[in-house]
């Protein structure tokens, strides 16, 4: 973790108020094991010297300590997180939402239940002051820990991916104005620790106390303590593993509503005044008994997680403990096999992993920011249409570039709206020991929300490659990124496009080892066919199992953003066959088309021009789809489910936008019947 140090942000570093030291996080002098007693500002360092001692392997960790002289306070935030899962808990992301805007540099504690954000300004608090988010105190306890004069804050320099301005200290005084609104002052908190470290505070939902006392419940209870026993293992661990917990103990009762308890659920708040003692006291009316085999009869706090440095980064993906039984397909199966579905079609499939590469210029970055937005709002890509779901996109550089074009992408389509859940963008790239974390927040973005994980869009390859996975030349490193990048995909049942750069030499292929292009199940190429011009081609290269679709020519528009002070840049197809809702008999009739209809429509007009094409032999006929193929595909892209595919269908034959002719549908003519022969 030390080479993490160089995070920390610059005026924090220009600082010469840095201490070493121990494992302990406990100061000592420089080049010793001797603690540092009395006054510790005397024995201080420039931020070079001490990081290098740690950097050298002589001391373990680097501490700042707040000084008079320089207007700095810190904030200790503990047990804001599951170190396993990465979940927050309600009252921290209550804080990141009130603070969204001055957050700065937030890092991640060393035992990865907590954080730690610098902050620019001196609290007027003293040396330090403890606001607790409940009336109870003690270990266990969420806290916010405000750090000011002549105390120390040890520093790690591993960012939190809930930071977005990681060179930016947060301005102390929202953030005291804040605490102090919302949360208790407790100034006699370390005093109190002792006398409630024996409170049942300190359990956790890994307990077996915690499944004991919960079981000799029954689940059909009445509501009012079925409630009471949700809220106190929310308040023991508000992420998805309390609620699996809850969720699974529920559903032995007759009258088990899974969206009540989901409801329920989001509506609990971490601040409640209930905690997991409640749980013990209704497990002692049904006869619960706490063993008493000369222990406690509650059991202590689990040991903290390992340093991430001795911890060993394979596999990736922990939470698969086990690997995939093999399986064997017999004829019979294998002759029902089909190609692969498609996320868009004849395009991106579904799951796998692919790349778009090309050169600087090439608006590489630009298609990737519009094929996630597609996804995430149903948008056809490429004139072709997609299958709606969430799409996540990790953003290794151009940060601000990347919003300037989400800005341009949602100014230009407002026909189309992206919701928050829908899509979510990551200013940094996960490190090779952070993927477990990245994939239980993902699994845990999809039970929450309610929606599917469609796409991950990685920018860049090499970028993600630089977070601990080695040499993008070295094909040994590129198939265990391989490797485990797929085993990512497989468990979000998802698919994986990155983003990518020509070789130095050859311009018609991706840099690095071959065992990329080996790993990848599609590839395409972007390029400029002529030079000085602002049309690039989107070039099929690899096509493992689908035919390569034919190339696909865009062109650059800009598009003004922010009040019309700047501008960015969007893709359109060039010269496309499909125009989706402006045929000339019926453009006007589609004005005040909400979302599905919209959406209903375009792929009404690609399938109807699919067949226009597919009968250019034959001008008198005129071209017809067929109405069960135009429901069943209405469905399959989640525009209608089943229920109300045909009340959409007929709400544009009743908008004069389709016309019927038995089982076929087809254009309306000028009179308003089914089109007419061509001839």
């Amino acid at each position: 973790m030390a080479h993490l140090l160089v995070n920390l942000p610059t005026s924090l570093r220009d600082s010469a108020n840095w201490l070493v030291a121990n494992a302990d996080k406990i100061p000592v002098r420089p080049m010793t094991t001797q603690q540092v007693s009395g006054d510790r500002l005397a024995h201080t360092l420039p931020f070079s010297q001490a990081s290098s001692l740690v950097l050298s392997g002589h001391h373990d960790h680097v501490i700042y300590m707040h000084h008079s002289d320089e207007p700095y306070s810190s904030l200790d935030v503990d047990h804001a997180r599951d170190p396993h899962t990465g979940a927050l808990t309600g009252w921290f992301c209550e804080l990141l939402d009130t603070l969204d805007g001055v957050l700065g540099y937030i890092e991640l504690s060393t035992s990865g239940t907590g954080f730690r954000i610098p902050c620019e300004g001196k609290a007027p608090f003293g040396k330090k002051a403890f606001f607790t988010t409940t009336k109870r105190q003690g270990k266990g306890c969420p806290k916010v820990e405000v750090i000011c004069e002549n105390s120390p804050a040890c520093y790690t320099g591993n960012i939190a991916e809930q930071c977005y301005r990681p060179d930016t200290l947060t301005p102390i005084e929202p953030v005291v104005h804040f605490l102090q609104t919302r949360y208790r002052q407790n100034d006699d908190f370390p005093a109190t620790r002792e006398r409630v470290d024996k409170n049942s505070d300190n359990l956790t939902l890994d307990s077996a106390a915690v499944n004991d006392a919960l079981y000799c419940i029954p689940p059909d209870i009445n509501h009012d303590d079925w409630k009471k026993i949700g809220m106190s293992l929310h308040s023991c661990n508000a992420s998805v593993v309390g609620f699996d917990l809850w969720d699974e103990w529920s559903k032995g009762a007759d009258n088990y509503d899974p969206r009540a308890i989901k409801s329920a659920w989001r509506s609990f708040k971490t601040s409640g005044g209930i905690s997991i003692g409640t749980l013990f006291h209704i497990a002692k009316e049904y006869g619960y008994q706490p063993k008493k085999n000369g222990v406690d009869s509650y059991p202590s706090k689990p040991p903290d997680p390992p340093h991430p440095a001795t911890i060993d980064p394979m596999p990736l993906v922990t939470v698969q403990t086990a690997p995939a039984p093999i399986r064997f397909f017999d004829v019979g199966r294998i002759m029902t096999m089909t190609k692969p579905d498609f996320l868009v079609e004849d395009i991106i499939p579904l799951t796998g992993l692919g790349q778009i590469f090309g050169e600087s210029g090439t608006y590489k970055t630009f298609l990737a920011v519009d094929l996630a937005l597609c996804v995430a709002s149903g948008k056809p890509w490429l004139g072709k249409p997609t299958v709606q779901g969430t799409a996540l996109f990790l953003c290794g550089e151009g940060q601000y570039g990347i919003a300037q074009r989400i800005k341009a992408w949602v100014m230009d389509n407002p026909n189309y709206p992206v919701s928050n859940d829908s899509f979510k963008l990551s200013p940094q790239l996960p490190h090779l020991t952070q993927m477990s974390q990245l994939l239980a927040y993902c699994q845990e973005l999809e039970q929450i929300s309610q929606t599917k994980i469609r796409i991950v869009v990685i920018d860049t390859f090499a970028r993600l490659m630089s977070q601990g996975y080695g040499s993008e030349d070295r094909n040994d490193d590129v198939s265990k990124y391989i490797n485990e990048i797929e085993l990512f995909g497989r468990s979000l049942n998802c698919v994986i496009v990155q983003i990518h750069h020509t070789g130095h030499v050859s311009k018609e292929r991706a840099r690095g080892g071959y065992a990329l292009y080996a790993g990848l199940d599609f590839e395409y190429r972007l390029f400029h066919p002529h030079p000085d011009g602002n049309e690039v081609c989107f070039k099929s290269t690899k096509a493992k199992e689908f035919n390569a679709t034919d190339n696909i020519y865009l062109i650059s528009r800009n598009v003004s953003i922010d009040k019309g002070e700047s501008e960015s840049l969007v893709l359109d197809v060039k010269d496309s066959d499909w125009k989706p809702t402006h045929h000339p008999m019926i453009e006007d009739k589609t004005k005040g088309l909400h979302r599905k209809q919209q959406m209903a429509m375009e792929l009404f007009w690609q399938m109807y021009y699919q067949h226009e094409e597919n009968g250019k032999d034959h001008p008198n006929v005129v071209p017809k789809v067929l109405l069960y193929d135009f429901m069943g595909a209405m469905i399959n892209r989640n525009i209608y489910d089943r229920k109300h595919a045909k009340t959409g269908l007929h709400s544009l034959i009743k908008r004069g936008l389709i016309a019927q002719d038995g089982m076929y549908l087809t254009i309306p003519s000028d009179d308003g019947e089914e089109g007419s022969d061509r001839g």
